[in-house]
């Protein structure tokens, strides 16, 4: 299947059932009192209606094209934008772009595509298993698996388990996984066909033990992840990313992008990207070009205005992802975190004592959102100085000259977008 040419569309493409219909005048009618109203949220209640009238509309919908769907911890968002942008050529795609990854969100950007020939979806972890039960994509992208949210969220191993039973039932799925995440590899395994994708990894604090013996895993930073009980290790990569070279291989050929993206997190986001494309018929060295020239993803690396300051926008969500923001901030003069505690960022921010900030000891460093107290006293604890401000704002119009970097969690972060979007000042 991979690199050959797809007939159109799949066969089991069909027009809505008359319920499926009904729904979705129902669920239009609510999204324009929404958009007529001035409420927020009309795009996701057009989903919601629909979903609540027809349950089935995701089912119909998803298997009328050539869907791929991508989940994991991190890289989501990332990973689906620039799996799209290697699709674009092939045929039009939709994508809920936006981040908009629960079900509502998922039928939404289905809805307003029906007759795309390919879905890009992102899915949420927990919502992975329904969702691809309902849809029974083409592609499954299988970024990684850590801990997130653990106040809404099961471990990874119980996710693992459900994403591995999932796997177990589709038949006809091609999957993308990480070889360097042993979880990953051993939910992968349930599949019928993989294609492996290595460029090593920095957080391997989820993947102590084999999920097969239960036995310690070595993880030695640059090495293949291997059992010190069993032959499990990590499987021969199909394509892989050579830090520092920026070589992707599959077969005998090799590609350097130039990516717009920063670090080496991206590098591997987009090595999926163009490998889910290849399966579907994208051509790896068409795709590339068009990979380079993706410099943000739904507001991440952007650079806007904060008062009379230019910042770029970060965001770090969880130990792993700090881990990758390290390596991005680079030789930043100034970093502002925002951290915050609100549903969306999980209401335990007990997980900064799984990072260890003296990465950052250089830069000038505040910190600020709703927990910055919780934050002042694990800089403290790793012995990093800065500075507590009531706000972003004041942080940034407080610094000293040089570039700022703002590493924001959820809340944090998407307020500053939609301040940006909206074209209002950023005073939060």
């Amino acid at each position: 299947m991979e690199g050959e040419e797809l007939a159109g569309t799949p066969s089991r493409r069909g027009r809505l059932s008359l319920r499926s219909r009904l729904a979705l005048l129902l669920g239009r009618a609510a999204s324009a009192v929404y958009r007529r109203m001035g409420w927020k949220g009309a795009g996701g209640v057009l989903g919601d209606v629909t979903l609540y009238f027809s349950p089935g509309v995701l089912r119909e919908l998803g298997r009328s094209m050539h869907t791929v769907l991508v989940t994991g911890t991190n890289g989501k968002t990332t990973t689906s934008a620039l799996t799209a942008v290697t699709l674009e050529s092939r045929g039009s795609v939709a994508a809920n772009s936006s981040g908009a990854n629960l079900p509502h969100g998922i039928a939404t950007a289905l809805i307003k595509a029906p007759s795309a020939r390919f879905g890009v979806i992102e899915v949420d972890e927990r919502h992975f298993p329904s969702v691809c039960s309902e849809i029974r994509p083409t592609v499954v992208v299988l970024l990684n698996l850590s801990r997130d949210q653990l106040d809404r969220n099961p471990e990874p191993r119980v996710l693992a388990e459900r994403w591995r039973t999932t796997l177990t039932g589709l038949e006809d799925t091609t999957v993308v996984a990480n070889s360097d995440d042993p979880l990953i590899c051993w939910v992968a395994t349930a599949a019928r066909r993989v294609i492996w994708v290595a460029g090593g990894g920095q957080w391997s604090e989820d993947s102590v033990h084999c999920p097969d013996c239960g036995g310690t895993l070595r993880t030695a930073r640059g090495e293949p992840w291997r059992c010190s009980q069993c032959p499990n290790g990590a499987p021969r990569p199909d394509w892989t990313v050579e830090d520092g070279r920026l070589v992707w291989r599959t077969g005998s050929r090799s590609f350097r992008p130039a990516l717009a993206l920063p670090g080496r997190a991206n590098q591997i986001n987009a090595a999926m990207a163009l490998a889910a494309g290849n399966v579907l018929g994208a051509e790896p060295e068409e795709a590339v070009s068009h990979l380079e020239r993706v410099g943000s993803v739904s507001g991440r690396y952007e650079s806007v205005e904060v008062g009379s300051r230019e910042v770029r926008l970060l965001l770090a969500k969880n130990p792993a992802s700090w881990m990758e923001t390290f390596e991005v901030l680079g030789e930043t003069e100034v970093v502002v975190i925002v951290l915050n505690s609100r549903r969306i960022d999980g209401h335990d921010p007990s997980w900064i004592w799984d990072v260890d900030f003296r990465r950052i000891a250089g830069p000038t460093v505040f910190v600020t959102g709703d927990r910055r107290l919780d934050l002042a006293v694990r800089l403290h604890v790793d012995g990093i100085e800065f500075t507590v401000a009531d706000s972003l704002r004041e942080a940034c119009e407080a610094a000293p000259p040089g570039r700022i970097d703002v590493v924001a969690n959820y809340t944090g972060f998407f307020d500053v977008i939609s301040a940006v979007r909206a074209g209002r000042e950023v005073t939060c």
